[in-house]
């Protein structure tokens, strides 16, 4: 694209992203993340705040990833905080998964993903009653 003088836009940077995360680029992706702003004037919006999330997981970079949560220029959507509930909960941190869990169902109420998640994350913990709590919450949004 760019050789053809093709200017990217978001949309791009998030197909980008996509598949350096997904090829275990992430340094590159990182990069990439990074020079929207300053070479093509490019302000990140919540899907490219979510792929860079996605892509700081899939490499097992869970401390950038919450520093990065804390970072963010722009209040994150449900796009990026389910991003960064994912993260947690795939790397087993109850801790961090619990701290980004209110504002996820304050927005989406009735996803029950973000549930799902919860409730996985509590009973990896073998907190079984806690998992229990939350599956019976996602029951009565049903």
């Amino acid at each position: 694209m760019l050789r053809e003088g093709t200017k990217p836009d978001h949309i791009t940077l998030v197909s980008l992203l996509s598949v350096c995360s997904r090829a275990g680029c992430a340094d590159e992706g990182y990069s990439n993340f990074s020079s929207m702003s300053k070479n093509f004037g490019i302000n990140p919006r919540h899907e490219n705040y979510a792929c860079l999330v996605d892509l700081l997981d899939h490499a097992g970079r869970l401390d950038e990833v919450q520093k990065f949560r804390w970072s963010m220029p722009i209040k994150a959507d449900v796009t990026a905080l389910g991003a960064l509930l994912g993260a947690f909960s795939n790397h087993g941190n109850l801790e961090m998964g619990r701290e980004v869990t209110d504002r996820p169902f304050e927005l989406q109420p009735d996803n029950p993903g973000n549930y799902v998640l919860l409730s996985n994350m509590y009973s990896r913990e073998g907190r079984l009653k806690e998992a229990g709590e939350v599956r019976r919450l996602m029951a009565v949004i049903e």
